[in-house]
């Protein structure tokens, strides 16, 4: 089975905002891949791997809901936090 990433990462061109989805890819290395192309970098908040990592990913929304921040979900699981 494929591993499975949930994350998080921060730019300081958004402050309180927060990218947020499921990677199989190292995160590091994606973010890596991500900051290659902007000038202002991403920051990985947090990334940890998970089984399954779409219910892990579900939960943490359900819990940011909770606490009154605001989803975006974008395409390929990601998606925008704004606190």
């Amino acid at each position: 089975m494929m591993k499975q990433y949930v994350y998080c990462l921060s730019n300081t061109s958004w402050p309180g905002a927060f990218r947020m989805g499921l990677t199989g890819e190292v995160p590091s290395a994606m973010c890596a891949r991500l900051n290659s192309d902007i000038p202002c970098p991403y920051d990985i908040v947090f990334a940890k791997e998970v089984d399954p990592a779409v219910h892990t990913l579900a939960s943490l929304y359900e819990i940011l809901n909770a606490y009154g921040a605001r989803i975006s979900i974008g395409d390929n699981a990601q998606s925008r936090c704004y606190v």
